[in-house]
């Protein structure tokens, strides 16, 4: 039987191209954010995050993952949003979220609640939220983290949740940006954690998660290769055995 090799590639090859670009169209739906600065105020009585009196002026960081196909949608050229956990009923948008404070952090699964929101109108607005509730195992409470960040007459923030934008905050912000933190033992009564503060941002960064193209182009030559050599060896067994 003769096997034309060269139709096999460009077969492999489509095939690929079509499954990869499905890969990229999910891939374009997580989205990271970043934000950095200081505690505002606030407390940690247990001292969680190891800065004790130096708790408020403490370096922080708020990283959220977001995959914006999942929960209850809105989209318009305006305003787009997804919206979902266990308190609504369905999948949570916020994949996960970790807090970095004084270089302790804490990395938690947003279960409860997760929301982004884009607005780009007349104001604009961004605005991140990951909702944690645990009351299984040895400690039962939650973990709220929220950024929001809001200009009036000015449509800087951009109402895509995905692609790239980086801002440094400044006064034009109106700033409301919070974390609620509280674990305790179910049978002692003893928290583990007791945290609540509000940040002061200096700067949020969003990326979104899809490959460089040229990563793409290396995938799909490598995977048609791979595919090439085991078709090629599977037809001279067969030709042999023939």
């Amino acid at each position: 039987m003769e096997i034309d090799m060269r139709k096999f590639a460009l077969i492999v090859l489509s095939g690929l191209t079509v499954c990869l670009a499905g890969m990229a169209s999910a891939g374009a739906a997580i989205v990271t954010v970043t934000y950095s600065g200081t505690v505002a105020s606030g407390s940690d009585p247990v001292n969680f995050f190891r800065a004790g009196d130096n708790f408020v002026g403490a370096a922080y960081q708020a990283v959220y993952v977001f995959d914006t196909s999942l929960g209850e949608t809105f989209n318009s050229p305006t305003s787009n949003y997804p919206l979902g956990g266990n308190f609504f009923g369905s999948p949570s948008p916020a994949l996960s979220a970790t807090l970095t404070i004084n270089n302790v952090s804490l990395t938690f699964t947003p279960n409860q609640h997760g929301f982004i929101r884009g607005i780009s109108d007349t104001a604009s607005l961004i605005q991140h939220e990951a909702k944690h509730l645990s009351s299984d195992g040895p400690l039962s409470g939650y973990v709220n983290l929220i950024h929001r960040l809001f200009r009036f007459n000015d449509n800087l923030y951009p109402a895509s949740l995905t692609g790239s934008f980086s801002h440094t905050v400044d006064f034009r912000d109106d700033i409301f940006a919070i974390v609620e933190i509280e674990y305790r033992n179910p049978v002692n009564g003893l928290y583990s954690a007791f945290v609540h503060a509000n940040f002061a941002p200096t700067s949020v960064t969003i990326s979104s998660g899809v490959p460089e193209p040229a990563t793409w182009a290396l995938m799909i030559t490598g995977f048609a290769a791979v595919g090439f050599i085991a078709y090629r060896r599977k037809a001279k067994a067969a030709m042999a055995a023939a």
